[in-house]
């Protein structure tokens, strides 16, 4: 049946029309293109401008794996296997106190030695349930010490190795990971670092309670160098988190030791260097800027949808590249004000700067230029203040070791930080909180009071949190 001319004029407008919108939208979407790429392109100059290439991820300098505590023949194959892994799984399967998991403890940070009591009935409960055969010792030194035995290959590996490679770092087989590609390279596997790290700790504690510190001393050494190889320029968020959680269990047998007066003064020189290479709110940042830099270089078909209601799923994939482009601008300047909180510890305003971060962050909105945003924000309100507790953590450590090794050669602690500088330390080290010098003062009794100020800021004259507070509480400070 032909059609009408009237129907052939409609049909003939519709297309005009059609044509038209298209037109419409081709523009609009070139003119979004030319956008997003003009503004991409002033945020890549921007940044490197001012020092921080997006572009590119950092290649550190190789360090000699003779002298790299995590390449030890133990650790090397098991370092970055996954945990259901073959290698892993084999390792796990020799080893009954693998998944071992003992009752919470308060420690150092809450002015707490370990309990060894507590430890030792754990390790009989454990050993029950495997079915293994009761330990003989009656006193619990002895009876952990039968368990986690310096004598055992893998510990009696890393208390050597700990003695004679004084570097520590994570190597990845291979070449560094290219920009784009930081997902895909393997990550340190936590569990395997706990279970050594928690026997080096043990077995320290229960050495130091049996007044035997030199043997107790390389066992606290290789519990620090295995925090701190995870934070020696690390890639990602994950290795520095680690670091930041071994490091508070290695502090554990040095503040016994310090509080006992068991260590010579080599063994506390030693243990205050390793502490004073840490620097884990720089390892933060580094990581920060890595994981913000890749994925800037991710393809768009990477990305998972966006999951506000605002928009239809499979919409993401129409939208113009320029789009996509103008999304990574804003992903880029949302980790702008925990790179700058980070950059201002050690100064009276870090506080205000780390109760400014927000997640989402005030700004955000499913709009068209920041629907991807949500897909790469990570919280890091409570990331950064962990880490910062950490690092100030190590700062107590190797004061406090300086401290000891005044005492030792002067037969008492000294009236201030500053008679420490330049024999025992460098300079008299920040309170990362507000960047006056670490709180300080002699006891009546000869003993020493420091500490650093919580997160409330407030100076409680060392009067720690109460027992059982988490460690983001803003109550207490946070002391030796």
């Amino acid at each position: 049946m032909p059609f009408s001319a009237k129907l052939i004029r409609r049909l003939r407008r519709l297309l005009i029309v059609l044509a038209c919108v298209a037109t419409l939208i081709a523009v609009a979407w070139q003119i979004e293109n030319i956008r997003g790429e003009r503004e991409w392109k002033a945020t890549l100059k921007t940044y490197a401008d001012r020092g921080e290439p997006l572009d590119t991820l950092p290649v550190p300098l190789p360090i000699p794996a003779e002298e790299n505590f995590l390449q030890t023949p133990l650790l090397t194959p098991l370092l970055l296997e996954k945990y259901d892994s073959s290698k892993l799984t084999a390792f796990r399967s020799k080893e009954p106190f693998f998944d071992f998991a003992p009752t919470t403890q308060t420690l150092w940070d809450n002015g707490e030695h370990l309990n060894l009591g507590l430890l030792a009935r754990d390790i009989a409960k454990q050993r029950a349930e495997k079915k293994l055969p009761a330990l003989s010792p009656s006193k619990d030194a002895d009876l952990i010490l039968a368990q986690f035995n310096i004598e055992k290959p893998d510990l009696a590996e890393l208390r050597e190795a700990a003695l004679f490679r004084p570097l520590a770092r994570v190597v990845r087989p291979g070449p560094p990971p290219a920009i784009g590609q930081l997902l895909k390279i393997e990550f340190p596997n936590f569990s395997i670092q706990r279970y050594f790290a928690r026997q080096l700790m043990f077995q320290s504690s229960a050495l130091l309670a049996n007044s035997q510190p030199d043997l107790a001393y390389p066992s606290v050494l290789a519990a620090i160098q295995l925090a701190k190889g995870l934070g020696d320029h690390p890639y990602t968020l994950v290795e520095t988190m680690i670091s930041a959680v071994l490091i508070r269990m290695a502090i554990q047998p040095v503040w016994e030791g310090v509080r006992q007066h068991s260590f010579t003064d080599s063994q506390l020189a030693r243990f205050s260097a390793s502490f004073s290479e840490m620097d884990l709110l720089g390892a933060l940042a580094q990581t920060i800027r890595n994981e913000r830099n890749n994925a800037m270089f991710l393809p768009l078909s990477s990305v998972s949808e966006p999951t506000a209601s605002e928009w239809h799923p499979g919409l993401y994939a129409l939208m113009p590249e320029g789009w996509w482009l103008q999304n990574k601008t804003r992903m880029v300047r949302m980790n702008d004000p925990v790179l700058e909180a980070i950059a201002s510890q050690e100064t009276p305003g870090f506080r205000a700067k780390l109760q400014a971060m927000q997640y989402p962050p005030p700004s955000f909105s499913p709009a068209p230029y920041s629907f991807f945003a949500e897909a790469f924000m990570t919280s890091y309100e409570k990331i950064v203040p962990n880490v910062a507790r950490s690092a100030n953590a190590t700062r107590l450590a190797l004061t406090a070791c300086a401290l000891e090794r005044h005492r030792l050669a002067h037969g008492a602690y000294p009236d201030s930080l500053t008679a420490l500088v330049p024999a025992y330390l460098p300079s008299v080290p920040l309170d990362i909180i507000d960047g006056a010098p670490l709180r300080y003062r002699l006891n009546p009794d000869a003993t020493f009071t420091l500490y650093s100020l919580g997160l409330d800021g407030d100076d409680d004259n060392g009067h720690r949190a109460p027992t059982g507070s988490n460690d983001l509480t803003t109550d207490g400070d946070w002391a030796w």
